[in-house]
């Protein structure tokens, strides 16, 4: 099986100019970017996957920067994308037979995950994966919004060549077969608030509360419905992280690494479905 992965464009605007916003607006700093990312599989529409996956993503940042130095802005982030119809979004049902007897097909609270239940068929789906205001100064970033939790944010992965289609935490997945999940991600982007400290001697530690995680989103989705699988309910999610990164002049080397844990409480509408 061959893979091809085509970047198909990155648009950077930076620094628009708003001379006729009104004076609320002035002195602000607007960034926009978008990409398109397709993913081609030849030979998979043979085994009844999908040959051709995409993902269309439009990003804006806009900040002002405070007499005092402190910078206050807002993030939006939307993307449209087609994963694999019974993977969407890394959820979904594990290909093979592990119907057990007696047993209760449930989808996994962190993985959305599940080994029963009927084959799904998603199409193409959109979400505004970011959506959150900010304020970062010399006591830290407090952020307020729809975004991913600092666990999330915070994980160092293995260095790539591909960003969508890999073997590791993989945005598009041709084949439905991608189980490896390595990035902490409990909340995926529901609204939450977030704060991390500056950086000192490389290293800076962060908290995320999420009132309610059970968000659709398009790299998480356990609260998708499916008939046949129970689905979880998650909220209180606290998460902690820590995040490191140093570089070593004299060996030309730079070293980073990461630790996160996160808690949430996780029920469902069918009793005694076993969720801890």
């Amino acid at each position: 099986m061959q893979r091809l992965v085509i970047p198909a464009f990155f648009l950077i605007f930076a620094n628009v100019a708003m001379a006729e916003a009104p004076q609320l607006l002035e002195d602000w700093e607007v960034r926009t970017d978008a990409s398109a990312i397709i993913v081609l599989a030849p030979g998979l529409e043979e085994e009844g996957d999908q040959a051709a996956l995409f993902e269309l993503a439009m990003r804006l940042k806009a900040e002002k920067v405070l007499d005092n130095g402190a910078a206050i802005g807002m993030r939006f982030n939307l993307r449209v994308q087609r994963d694999h119809p019974g993977r969407a979004g890394f959820t979904g049902r594990i290909p093979g037979d592990y119907a057990l007897s007696g047993s209760m097909p449930l989808r996994g609270a962190f993985t959305g995950l599940t080994r029963m239940g009927d084959l799904e068929d998603t199409g193409a789906r959109g979400a505004i994966e970011t959506a959150f205001f900010y304020l970062d100064g010399g006591y830290g970033e407090f952020s307020v919004g729809r975004d991913i939790g600092v666990a999330a944010r915070f994980h160092t992965r293995v260095p790539d060549v591909f960003t969508h289609d890999r073997a590791g935490n993989g945005y598009l997945d041709p084949g439905g077969l991608n189980i490896i999940r390595t990035r902490n991600d409990l909340t995926g982007p529901a609204a939450k608030v977030s704060y991390t400290t500056p950086r000192l001697l490389g290293v800076r530690v962060g908290m995320s509360y999420t009132p309610e995680a059970n968000v659709r989103g398009l790299d998480r989705d356990p609260a998708r419905a499916v008939p046949g699988v129970v689905r979880p309910h998650i909220e209180n999610a606290l998460e902690l992280g820590v995040q490191a990164s140093r570089r070593l002049k004299d060996e030309g080397v730079r070293l980073t690494g990461s630790l996160a844990w996160s808690y949430g409480r996780v029920s469902s509408a069918l009793p005694g479905a076993g969720y801890e």
